[in-house]
């Protein structure tokens, strides 16, 4: 209802989900900027837009006119720890390359086990508080893990 208030061309955005069900695979899906990451036993997959891409020029909803500007990862086994980040260009951006399954490991570990509602609170203290000066663009994270990761790196 909003977008249709405001027009297709004022609401494009970046879009990122991961979707499972019991004994099934696992779709990530990635339109836009951002990163999407798996962390497993087996190592990482990510989601990202080509390095090459220029500033903030990005596809979204309502910009792509073609299925193949999506990026897809399909975990055809997906079973054991795992935990899942979803982060918008505000975050992204900032990451080192070489530390992100690091940060995702941090997330997992340092507010999985906290009630829900004191985990959000944290974690946008935190986006809040971010360290890159005068950084104005969006911050969000979304986190997914199953018990297995918790207890696997208390």
């Amino acid at each position: 209802m909003r977008v249709h208030q405001n027009g297709r061309d004022e609401s494009a955005t970046t879009c990122m989900f991961a979707v499972t069900m019991k004994d099934r695979p696992l779709l990530l899906a990635q339109l836009g900027d951002g990163l999407v990451m798996l962390k497993t036993p087996a190592g990482t997959t990510t989601l990202e837009p080509p390095s090459e891409r220029f500033g903030n020029a990005t596809t979204g909803l309502g910009v792509a006119s073609d299925v193949r500007e999506w990026r897809l990862h399909l975990e055809p086994n997906f079973t054991g720890a795992a935990s899942i980040l979803l982060a918008t260009d505000g975050v992204a951006d900032d990451l080192v390359p070489e530390k992100r399954a690091e940060f995702l490991t941090v997330l997992v570990t340092k507010y999985g086990l906290r009630p829900a509602a004191a985990r959000s609170r944290a974690i946008a203290k935190q986006l809040r508080d971010w360290p890159t000066p005068r950084h104005r663009d969006d911050k969000t994270v979304a986190v997914l893990w199953n018990d297995a990761t918790t207890e696997a790196s208390e």
